[in-house]
């Protein structure tokens, strides 16, 4: 095996030509390596110092690429930071940065912000960390025809997608799928990754709302396993509203006394997935009763029990709005409560 510094390399078995391999290097960096295939079955002196030379050669041009990606990646990542900044001056700024830039063209006017974390209990460790932001950079090469930009921290991170129209389901899917592969490939094969997807707009000064929208959609994925890995802004229902709540005052608003109240004296622990189920199929007593597996009658003098206990009518709307909300704080609490660091 030839080295940078031209040592002979080694040959092969009988069956497959003599090959060398050059280390490239540059600055003490390995960069790569270049492979060389001798048809003749053997390499002159000749030929392992050209390899040396063309590997170093190969180092500084390698190097010099590598230190320009960085640079301009370190430059648009702060740009697309300041882009989301709370203050209205630093996103007017970010704007004409992003103009200047050069980016895209005037004919991609549809932005649409796609976040991705990795759960806390899963982040630990800098070569994993490094994983993942080799994932999503890699994620962005599924975006072929448009523009893709990106912004990472550590374990969490968001895309910029510059397109001519709101991107496809099949597009999201397809950079979500690719990230996760990679970051599987390189760090763990049962790693679980989360993302969530803002809603499109067509003013770069709006990109901060689909970044918010995209934020609390991940963090509609973290906390509830039944939007999958990928939760959208749009497709969220009420829980659109009870996530901007901040996780303390969504913990105080779950503790409903009518709830509790029945909490309190459902012995058999049937009276609260009995109102979920109730709720969940818009109050139609069949299909309630179907999907708790129970009769009619029984539906009937659980909920007849329920308004007992919790002093509360079905056939008030704002009784119903309240007990509601509140079974849907209660599960996001539940989830708070059992990750505490999400």
């Amino acid at each position: 095996m030839a080295s940078a510094a031209g040592s002979r390399p080694a040959s092969s078995t009988s069956r497959a030509r003599c090959r060398g391999c050059a280390p490239v290097r540059c600055n003490g960096m390995l960069l790569g390596y270049l492979w060389l295939i001798d048809k003749d079955g053997a390499f002159t002196g000749r030929e392992v110092a050209a390899a040396g030379e063309a590997a170093a050669s190969a180092g500084v041009v390698l190097l010099r690429r590598l230190l320009l990606h960085e640079r301009s990646k370190a430059r648009q990542e702060g740009i697309l930071r300041e882009l989301v900044s709370a203050d209205p001056a630093v996103r007017a700024q970010a704007i004409e940065d992003l103009h200047a830039e050069q980016l895209f063209g005037d004919e991609c006017g549809h932005f649409t912000v796609l976040t991705v974390q990795c759960p806390a209990s899963q982040a630990s460790a800098t070569p994993r960390e490094v994983a993942f932001d080799a994932a999503v950079e890699d994620g962005l090469r599924a975006v072929a025809d448009d523009v893709a930009l990106m912004a990472t921290n550590r374990w969490r991170a968001w895309i910029l997608l510059v397109q001519r129209v709101p991107p496809s389901r099949a597009l999201v899917d397809a950079v979500a799928e690719r990230i996760t592969g990679r970051f599987r490939q390189l760090g763990d094969e049962q790693a679980r990754l989360v993302f969530g997807l803002g809603g499109s707009v067509t003013v770069l000064g709006d990109v901060v709302t689909s970044y918010r929208q995209a934020l609390l959609a991940a963090r509609a994925a973290l906390l509830l396993p039944g939007f999958g890995m990928l939760a959208r802004w749009g497709e969220l229902g009420p829980y659109e509203l009870l996530l901007k709540l901040a996780p303390e005052d969504l913990l105080n608003a779950s503790q409903v006394p009518a709830l509790a109240a029945v909490e309190a004296e459902d012995t058999h622990d049937v009276l609260i997935s009995t109102l979920s189920a109730f709720f969940d199929h818009g109050g139609n007593i069949q299909r309630a009763a179907d999907s708790l597996h129970v009769h009619r009658a029984t539906l009937y003098q659980r909920i007849k029990r329920i308004e007992q206990i919790s002093g509360c009518s079905l056939d008030s709307g704002d009784d119903r709005l309240m007990l509601h909300l509140g079974l849907k704080l209660r599960v996001i609490a539940a989830a708070y409560r059992d990750h505490p660091n999400r």
